[in-house]
């Protein structure tokens, strides 16, 4: 009866460890899957920061001329707000 219970004891054992082995490649393969996936991801995102790149000096000009046309804007607003306020008191 021991002995029956030793090897059934071991049986189940062994069963759990090939289940475990099992479950660890299953994770294995998921991660190498995403593994080539991220890669692809960075080397897009490398392609675009390269394609990028020129497009910094430019959006400075942009921005230091849309500033520019801002503060003109607000000049102009100030301007209407005096004109409203004489055609106002007629």
């Amino acid at each position: 009866m021991r002995r029956a219970l030793t090897i059934l004891s071991l049986t189940e054992v062994l069963a759990l460890v090939a289940a475990l082995a099992a479950a660890l490649v299953q994770i294995g393969n998921s991660l190498v899957s995403v593994e080539k996936s991220l890669a692809k991801v960075t080397m897009g995102l490398r392609a675009i920061d390269s394609q990028t790149a020129p497009l910094e000096g430019h959006i400075n000009r942009i921005n230091a001329g849309l500033t520019a046309v801002g503060q003109g804007l607000g000049s102009v607003d100030g301007h209407l707000a005096q004109v409203d306020e004489a055609l106002r008191k007629g």
